[in-house]
């Protein structure tokens, strides 16, 4: 039998072991690095082709920086001898690219500088330079499709102890750093069986909605164990924490755990100490880690949380140039594509983020240039591994469909949230923090209100040709667990509670102008048609074992149709008064099946208990005991509360 997870032991690091390990003849030919870089280039430890361009080097040109070449000191008895024989070699299955990083001399080097050159930016656009463009490797040669060539080989030193398709740890790493990652367990993995049900998970519940990944290179290269394709540790251990959320319990048993809440917390505290040790030097690998760490929410009161993540995913999407489209500069076509599709998954990842967490949006749409996804940029054909891990290509095609329009859909969030919701806050009772609130209401507001939702239902009219006739009859042939069709509900959902966020505000206004009422009575009567809708969706996930596919936007969506069902919790109509609370206790129980997976579904029936219990409703015995890490948030006043039998109009979500 298997043993759950394989603990890697540290290797000897030892200065002789490396020199031996290093001067092995490994009978593959070996890619010699240039013979002199810029300053910039050394001290980012990238290739530099200074001597090829004569002037300026690539990297220094699409910076718009100064070329400077530093004189060397360099004798001839150096203090690595092992650097000498094999310069280092580190790529990573990220996407559909691979960089090898080549290590850099640390020897000293002379105080003057020599320029080469300014370089003219304005010719160049903004973007990030592949190392499959270099003319010596096809582009139809498989090493360039997210692999690492067969000739460069990693540092058998720093490989010793990990399996064959994890790319080396950097020779910069210490020894003892990489001797303290292993005694914490960042090294840790599942085994073989283990990784497959965990890349399934990851691939039916992640990837649809943000595909940054090349599944057809990344899979085979874990399953089949490929030594000629080398994946980033770092994002490595990032996916196995994002393919958790969606794993039967019983696979989460045999990992050793209780919960997948527990399990998502050790296997995450292993992607986040690689990232603090900063064992991954290619920024696109970076990138995907940290977009698939985001997905982290835990203690309420944790400042590195999912927002902490996202901004640090943004800032190196930034820094890579991906908020600029990509032009015929950038590469073939398959990476202008993968770039598109970086940047989509970052912009919805922020949309989603703001529209649940009360938190501004950190990409404006002024600030980028990425032209909207389209077919063409994901590449769709089967994946046939023999692993019988992929989906059909037609139901490959269905969920990159879903994809496109829930990136159209997350464009409508940012006009919603930018003309409904600011961040200064003009409400005395609301102390002052990040979260936004309510913008106050005036001819702008409803003039803003009305373009939103006639945009919401320009979106919904366009999106029903492209999805329903693609699969209407696999949903009538009742294969309800096809990826498609739960990414489909969730999409749906997503847009029902951005019809429920749009009008909520005006739904609770208590003007007495009778043009204002009359808008009171039409946003009333949508948020709770909304909130209606999304219970009845949600609840039929549950009854079919769904909910652990919703993810964290999940929590989002009831929490709001649960606010929303409290509009009629008191009404004089005992029916209406009884259906309401139904349909509460039925998205409270949808938040329970929640709460063994994601830790903001703690805090968010924390907080509805604490709500319906000031509506003078009895609370079930299970939603009355919070978890401890969350009893404080019922008495937190920026989070919710209940005015005159009314949620919190400030409140947007978890």
């Amino acid at each position: 039998m298997n043993c759950p997870e394989v603990v890697f032991q540290a290797p000897h690091a030892t200065a002789q072991k490396r020199k031996q390990s290093n001067n092995a003849n490994t009978g593959r030919a070996t890619k010699h690095r240039s013979s002199q870089a810029c300053n910039a280039c050394r001290l980012r430890k990238v290739r530099c082709d200074v001597l090829r361009n004569g002037t300026s080097c690539t990297n220094c040109r699409l910076d718009n920086t100064e070329c400077v070449v530093l004189a060397s000191r360099r004798g001839k008895n150096r203090s690595r001898p092992h650097a000498s024989h094999s310069p280092m070699s580190h790529g990573s299955t990220s996407g559909q690219t691979s960089i090898v990083r080549e290590e850099v001399d640390n020897a000293s080097y002379e105080a003057t500088a020599t320029p080469v050159g300014p370089s003219d930016a304005a010719d160049v656009p903004v973007c990030v330079t592949f190392d499959d463009e270099n003319p010596q490797v096809g582009e139809n040669d498989p090493s360039t499709n997210g692999i690492i060539p067969t000739h460069q080989t990693p540092n058998p030193s720093t490989r010793e102890g990990l399996p064959p398709f994890i790319a080396s740890i950097p020779a910069y790493v210490p020894a003892e750093d990489v001797d303290f990652l292993i005694q914490k367990g960042a090294l840790t993995m599942p085994n073989h069986d283990l990784r497959t049900e965990i890349l399934r998970s990851y691939q039916f519940s992640i990837h649809p909605f943000m595909p940054i990944l090349d599944l057809q290179t990344f899979i085979p290269a874990v399953l089949d164990q490929r030594e000629d394709g080398y994946i980033s540790l770092f994002l490595f251990q990032a996916v196995m924490f994002a393919g958790l959320a969606s794993l039967d319990l019983d696979i989460v048993h045999s990992l050793g755990f209780e919960s997948t809440k527990q399990a998502r917390e050790v296997f995450f505290d292993r992607a986040k100490l690689l990232y603090e040790f900063d064992i991954e030097p290619e920024e696109t690998a970076v990138l995907q880690s940290l977009m698939l760490m985001s997905w982290w929410y835990g203690r309420w009161n944790q400042r590195r949380h999912t927002w902490h993540w996202t901004g640090l995913a943004l800032s190196v999407a930034q820094n890579m140039g991906l908020h600029r489209e990509p032009t015929v500069s950038c590469g073939s076509e398959k990476i202008r594509g993968f770039r598109r599709r970086l940047w989509w998954s970052l912009y919805i990842r922020d949309r989603l983020l703001a529209l649940g967490t009360r938190r501004p949006m950190r990409i404006q749409d002024d600030s980028f240039d990425v032209a909207m996804l389209r077919l063409d940029d994901f590449g769709v054909r089967e994946l046939n591994n023999g692993q019988h891990l992929g989906q059909d290509v037609d139901e490959n095609n269905r969920i990159v469909v879903l994809c496109i329009e829930l990136a159209k859909l997350c464009v409508c969030i940012g006009h919603v949230l930018k003309s409904q919701y600011t961040t200064l806050s003009n409400f005395a009772e609301v102390r002052h923090t990040m979260m936004v609130v309510p913008r106050r209401h005036g001819d702008d507001t409803v003039s803003a209100l009305e373009q939103c939702d006639n945009e919401i239902n320009d979106w919904c009219q366009s999106s029903a040709d492209n999805i329903h006739k693609s699969w209407s009859s696999s949903i009538a042939q009742g294969t309800s667990n096809m990826c498609s069709e739960i990414q489909w509900t969730m999409l749906n959902m997503l847009h029902l509670t951005l019809v429920n966020v749009l009008h909520r505000t005006q739904a609770l206004q208590s003007s007495p102008a009778a043009e204002v009422q009359g808008l009171r009575r039409t946003s009333r009567l949508k948020v709770k048609d909304s909130a209606r809708n999304v219970t009845k969706l949600a609840h039929t996930m549950l009854r079919r074992d769904q909910v652990r596919y919703m993810g964290v936007p999940g929590v989002t969506i009831l929490v709001a149709a649960s606010l929303s069902h409290m509009l009629d919790i008191r009404s004089g109509d005992e029916d209406v008064r009884d259906a309401s609370i139904l349909r509460f206790y039925q998205s409270i129980q949808v938040l329970q099946a929640l709460r063994t997976i994601y830790a903001s579904a703690d805090s968010a029936v924390s907080f509805l208990a604490s709500v319906i219990r000031k509506a003078g409703i009895s609370v079930p015995p299970q939603v009355a005991s919070p978890a401890p890490d969350f009893t404080s948030v019922a008495s937190e006043g920026p989070v919710g509360g209940v005015a005159n039998g009314a949620p919190n109009k400030h409140y947007l979500g978890p």
